[in-house]
């Protein structure tokens, strides 16, 4: 109830007296509920993808390998606009890059290269 309360999408592990309990709230397709405990039971990677990113990314600040003002251009030359935009505007959701559809399975699996060259 909480979940749906607030509309939060995961799962979380519920213990009460030493019992566990599993709730699952999430979609497996667009408008298409599924109930809990269901094995079908997707979420979009990008929600954890951002966590990792941005904790890998603050290390190689850290260890001073590039900066938060540093062009994206450094990396992906061919992107539109790269000379433009920073690991810091990435890492803020503020490039101005937007691109629909991209937690969407398409029933493609790409390799790490062929990600790369679809998002560039």
């Amino acid at each position: 109830k909480t979940m749906n309360k607030h509309h939060l999408r995961g799962t979380i592990e519920i213990v009460k007296d030493g019992h566990r309990q599993t709730v699952n709230v999430g979609y497996g397709y667009y408008r298409r509920k599924i109930k809990n405990g269901n094995k079908k039971l997707l979420y979009p990677v990008g929600s954890l993808q951002k966590s990792v990113t941005a904790a890998i990314i603050t290390q190689l600040i850290y260890q001073k390998r590039f900066s938060q003002n540093t062009k994206i251009s450094r990396w992906y030359p061919r992107l539109k606009q790269a000379k433009h935009i920073t690991v810091g505007q990435l890492m803020t959701h503020t490039s101005g890059i937007n691109v629909i559809g991209t937690e969407s399975s398409h029933g493609i699996n790409f390799s790490e290269k062929g990600a790369i060259n679809w998002t560039v």
